[in-house]
Formats: C-alpha cells, structure tokens, sequence
C-alpha cells in the first residue's frame, strides 16, 4: 500500500483499518546511558543533540527532562548516532547492550492469540525475539529481546509494550 511514495507496513495498513490510535509514552532511557545520576545532572539544560541526530526520529525530550525513547513510530537500530553526539559523555557508543527496560506482549489483545492471521511483531524483529507457536500464538524470548521497539509501533492493536525498569 502507497500513499505519495510512501510504503506501509502490514502493520500499519492494519493499524489504519482497525482505526488504531498511538498510545501515549512517558519513555524508556536511552541505550547508551553511562549512569543514570548523571543524566539527572547533565541533561536538563543540555541543547539534546541526540534528539536531531537519530535517523529514526524516536528521541524526545520534555522541558528539562532526560532524553527519553519513545517507540510509536519506530525502534531503536542501535547505530550509536545519540551516543556519538552526546557532548558531555552522558552517553558512550561502548555502553552496549539490550535497552535496560520491561517488555510486555498483552496476549488479551493479540491479534494471533485471538486466532487471526498477523506476524507483523515477528516480521519486525532482527534478533528473533518473537516466535509462534505454529501461526499463532506469539512469545518472546526475553533472554534475545533487546528491547529495541521495532515490534511495537507495527502491532496493529498496540498489545506490545516497552516500560521502564523499576
């Protein structure tokens, strides 16, 4: 399906069918975050170069806030840009790892679990984190999951959910 050049996801076309709004987002902490203690002290009145470096545009802040991930559009691709930017070493592109946050699949909503045909979180995940049993019924290995949130903006029922970690 195409509009103006633009390609769109199954999940998409079917986030468009079922009349699918974006559900609102406090965040998730960056990947590449060094300590947590300093991002309270050195990002509030930082110019956030990390927000206009991110090619999937998936970076906001609020006010004097900390840079945060919000994943209703896109995922994290781990290129490192945000962490290449950041100026006062809050963030550091050898902090590697999985995204230090909770990831959630509401199988009361799930598409598959309720019998109808979708893989589109499978399909989005470059690790394989997300696997069926046989058509249906989706899980993720949370041990391969890097909590990147490729799978959520194209599940068409918003029943996958990244939170922070308490």
């Amino acid at each position: 399906m195409t509009d103006s050049g633009r390609t769109y996801s199954r999940g998409e076309f079917l986030s468009f069918l079922l009349g699918k709004a974006p559900k609102k987002s406090r965040g998730i902490p960056l990947p590449y975050i060094t300590d947590k203690g300093r991002a309270q002290e050195q990002c509030p009145d930082c110019g956030a170069p990390c927000l206009t470096v991110c090619p999937q545009r998936i970076v906001y802040k609020k006010d004097e806030e900390v840079p945060r991930l919000i994943f209703e559009t896109a995922g994290c691709t781990f290129c490192k840009e945000c962490a290449l930017a950041c100026e006062r070493g809050v963030l550091s592109p050898e902090q590697e790892g999985p995204i230090t946050a909770h990831i959630h699949l509401d199988f009361t909503r799930c598409l598959a679990w309720q019998n109808t045909l979708c893989q589109s979180c499978r399909e989005a995940c470059p690790e394989e984190a997300i696997f069926f049993e046989g058509l249906r019924n989706p899980n993720i290995r949370k041990d391969v999951c890097t909590r990147c949130g490729l799978c959520v903006p194209v599940c068409p029922v918003s029943c996958m959910e990244i939170t922070v970690s308490k």
